[in-house]
């Protein structure tokens, strides 16, 4: 990826399951109208997932089977236009207690990974924005998903127990017009 440093316009990267590292990562970081990331099942080590924190306008993070630990998800919520998520695998280091970062984000998912389990729906349910939240390859259990869908009615939610879809809006009451 170093023949890409110093582009920047660059806006949308997909390196999924590639033996991309740190360096490559770091070789973009002059991308500042980058707005999709996924570099899911690299070779990214913990030291260098940082530089994610250097894309501005990044929309869409794909950091599927990184080692991605509760203080860099926190960090990485902070950007401004971050609202899509993708997180999990076997090399996660999450808890349940990095939910509450997620508050902003439209779109999660936390997939494929046991850490993942009805100990987390609580958290989740306070994630009002959310739109979509996909919880496939995890520990929650079906009754878990159902009572999750009960505080987030607007949002579609996956799982191994199959899709919940949301409950549309209410329409807006039809006012009688002044004569």
């Amino acid at each position: 990826m170093k023949h890409l440093a110093g582009v920047r316009r660059l806006q949308h990267v997909d390196v999924v399951s590639t033996r991309i590292g740190d360096e490559g990562l770091r070789s973009l970081r002059e991308s500042v109208d980058l707005w999709f990331l996924n570099i899911g099942d690299t070779d990214i080590s913990e030291n260098g997932l940082p530089f994610v924190l250097t894309f501005p306008r990044l929309e869409d993070l794909k950091i599927y089977n990184l080692p991605v630990t509760d203080e860099l998800l926190r960090r990485i919520c902070d950007l401004p236009q971050l609202s899509s998520l993708v997180v999990g695998g076997e090399k996660m280091r999450l808890s349940s207690v990095s939910v509450s970062s997620l508050e902003k984000l439209q779109k999660v998912h936390l997939i494929h990974t046991p850490l993942v389990d009805d100990d987390w729906l609580e958290p989740l349910g306070k994630l009002t924005a959310l739109t979509e939240l996909n919880l496939k390859g995890t520990k929650v259990t079906a009754a878990g998903v159902e009572k999750l869908h009960t505080v987030l009615p607007r949002c579609r939610i996956f799982s191994d127990h199959g899709t919940i879809e949301p409950v549309p809006a209410p329409a807006e009451p039809q006012g009688i017009e002044p004569r």
